[in-house]
């Protein structure tokens, strides 16, 4: 589903915040894209759906080229930001979520339709009428997610998910994460502090200074992630199972 061919990319300063990044996620997989601060991380997520170009390689999601259809890549791929503040726009919950099919410019009733299921499938319905501002951090990250649920994406990349959560409201996200993933989107999470979805993961990907030094399985991964300035999960240091966060 997504697959990323030598992928560099700088922000004009001569400083190459990706170089030669390759790897693939198949349809279906959740993926964490995990390194410590300044790593490329978000840069890397905004290639997948087109916020950014890649200066030398190529992206493509869903057999498509960002380059040359990025409008189509861009209906396939949804993506939360880090901040939920930034990414919400209308004046009530329900307004919120209608932006993105609106503007995809679906008949009024489909639109309607798919802002009921998204608030339905994150436990917003009771507050359709609110105006987002009210809602607390977890409330604001799963009104972020029912936008991108109600545009029906192939591909959800979200960008530290967790960040300033309570356990309640990592838990009320990781829950929606994981819906996403069995209803047949397939995932990217970044994140720094891994013990909150590890456990889930098919995929792990590391980055270091914008290269991407390890990709495969958690399991595989991480002994000796700490060298890139990633924590390593509590357990799997003790030698022990990761358990969720849901348990």
């Amino acid at each position: 589903m997504i697959r990323l061919e030598n992928v560099g990319f700088s922000y004009g300063n001569g400083q190459w915040r990706l170089k030669d990044v390759s790897f693939a996620v198949p349809a279906g997989e959740l993926a964490i894209v995990a390194g410590a601060n300044g790593s490329g991380k978000t840069t890397l997520l905004r290639h997948i759906n087109g916020l950014l170009l890649p200066e030398e390689g190529r992206v493509l999601v869903d057999g498509l080229c960002t380059r040359n259809a990025l409008r189509e890549v861009r209906r396939r791929v949804g993506m939360v930001f880090q901040h939920a503040d930034a990414q919400i726009v209308g004046e009530t919950v329900s307004e919120d979520v209608a932006f993105g099919p609106e503007n995809l410019c679906l008949p009024r009733p489909e639109i309607d339709g798919r802002v009921r299921e998204a608030l339905d499938a994150v436990g917003l319905a009771h507050k359709r009428h609110q105006r987002p501002h009210l809602l607390s951090g977890g409330e604001k990250r799963r009104l972020t997610i029912a936008g991108i649920m109600a545009m029906r994406p192939k591909v959800v990349v979200l960008d530290e998910p967790f960040s300033s959560l309570d356990l309640f409201g990592v838990q009320q996200v990781l829950r929606q994460i994981l819906a996403l993933k069995a209803s047949g989107c397939t995932v990217l999470v970044t994140t720094h502090d891994l013990d909150k979805i590890i456990t889930h993961a098919d995929r792990l990907l590391l980055l270091h200074e914008g290269r991407l030094v390890a990709a495969g399985p958690p399991d595989h991964i991480l002994p000796g992630i700490e060298q890139f300035g990633v924590r390593e999960p509590d357990a799997t240091r003790c030698g022990m199972p990761v358990r969720s966060w849901l348990n």
